[in-house]
């Protein structure tokens, strides 16, 4: 989800979150994990709902967990604005730590998406798509890019 952050000062210093922009996806999915826990699972790749417009982010977090879920065989929490609170992620020592689970927490960063494209594709090759563009030059012989010039 893109956001921006408040530092508030006083007594009590906190952080708060609040959405970037409105009307806009705001929910954005690791597709990178996705495919991974397809891979690993062997497990066809589902769609889930994609709210473009933002008007609907607390059901596309909850269809992207349940999927996740899914794939991993957990059971799915459930997630609502109103009841949601925050936790500490375990530290790596720690044995819960080793079970896969959803977490009711954050991590803040900076993700650079440049390889979605490339994992999109990737997809598409796996699940038997014909290959169009400038990568046919690369996988057939009798293919040039000059028509792609």
């Amino acid at each position: 989800m893109r956001s921006c952050a408040l530092v508030k000062q006083g007594a009590t210093r906190s952080i708060e979150l609040r959405c970037a922009g409105e009307g806009t996806d705001r929910v954005t999915p690791n597709t990178a994990l996705l495919a991974w826990l397809e891979q690993q699972t062997s497990k066809p790749r589902e769609e889930v709902f994609s709210d473009d417009q933002g008007m609907d982010p607390w059901r596309e977090i909850s269809e992207l967990v349940a999927r996740v879920c899914k794939l991993l065989e957990i059971t799915a929490p459930t997630f609502a604005p109103e009841t949601l609170a925050l936790t500490p992620a375990p530290k790596s020592d720690d044995p819960e730590s080793k079970q896969p689970a959803i977490l009711a927490s954050a991590v803040l960063g900076l993700f650079p998406m440049a390889n979605q494209g490339l994992l999109r594709d990737t997809q598409a090759m796996v699940e038997g798509e014909p290959v169009k563009g400038p990568i046919e030059s690369f996988l057939k012989v009798d293919v040039t890019l000059d028509h792609y010039r």
